[in-house]
């Protein structure tokens, strides 16, 4: 397939970002050069750049970066290679290490090698949240959040016994993150370090320092724990990024309440809404008012 002017510009674009922030490092490896690889170079954040960036090349995308405060795409891919390029200079051990889990013997390899972890870690990350994400309760967070109030009011209106029961329950602002610990799959070191650049790379108002990096490439946090650790606004960019959908930045009081008419059996999943289950109410001892 052929690329489209935009791909081509945006990548011409990512290849001088990666030039300025190499001779930045540069400057900054004369005025302090104890333990410098001298190997990040604007070859090797081209590299890292061309493999992992995903940039907003849709208008679907460009929403997604406003409403989730990701910079323009540059802005992000800038930041992000300035601080992965510092870390691999300031730890030239762990980037032995990253080239050696890579399996990097060559800086000649390094395109080629980068390339093919970003797709072990796309494909991974893909097939996992999709599978993930289409399952309840997980789901919930793919719904628009107004339909979600719309019938959360409308169980009130016909089953008025729930609605103290509803008021009860309280969001929880890690039930996210505790899901995806518990339902992710496991997967590799080596793939855990491919999310892990995309993420670092993309991301703009998310951060992550050379301990964390160091924790990715030694194989010292599972991908559950990762994802876990991000804002819902960064899962959602990485949901629209790998083609995924949309993700909906739901308040945690109204997931709570979803899930947990879902887990009693009150609502069930039709694979496109929720239809209530009279006679889960009905066994409960709720009396459902129908609506002509």
């Amino acid at each position: 397939m052929t690329p489209s002017p935009r791909s081509v510009a945006l990548r011409h674009q990512a290849r001088c970002v990666a030039r300025r922030v190499a001779a930045d490092l540069h400057r900054d490896r004369r005025a302090s050069p104890k333990g410098v690889s001298r190997e990040i170079t604007s070859d090797t954040l081209t590299a890292f750049a061309e493999a992992f960036w995903l940039p907003a090349t849709d208008q679907v995308n460009r929403t997604q970066y406003r409403q989730a405060a990701f910079g323009g795409g540059l802005r992000a891919l800038a930041k992000g290679l300035k601080q992965l390029g510092a870390a691999f200079t300031k730890a030239p051990r762990l980037w032995e290490d990253f080239k050696r889990l890579v399996g990097i013997k060559s800086m000649k390899d390094l395109p080629g090698a980068l390339k093919d972890l970003a797709a072990k870690g796309k494909k991974a990350l893909q097939k996992g949240l999709a599978r993930l994400f289409d399952t309840m309760p997980m789901r919930i967070y793919t719904l628009k959040g107004a339909g979600l109030n719309d019938l959360l009011a409308k169980i009130v209106q016909q089953v008025p016994g729930l609605e103290s029961a509803l008021g009860r329950i309280k969001g929880k602002a890690d039930q996210l993150g505790e899901w995806l610990r518990k339902n992710i799959p496991v997967v590799s070191t080596v793939v855990i370090v491919a999310v892990f650049i995309f993420i670092w790379l993309n991301v703009v108002e998310f951060e992550w320092n050379l301990r964390d990096l160091t924790a990715a490439i030694t194989g010292q946090i599972t991908l559950g724990d990762l994802l876990a650790s991000l804002p819902g606004s960064a899962l959602g960019f990485l949901m629209n990024g790998l083609g995924l959908g949309t993700f909906t930045l739901l308040p945690a009081t109204i997931v709570a309440r979803v899930a947990w008419l879902w887990s009693k059996g009150y609502i069930k999943w039709t694979g496109r809404w929720f239809d209530l289950d009279v006679r889960a109410l009905e066994r409960d001892g709720f009396s459902v008012q129908s609506f002509a």
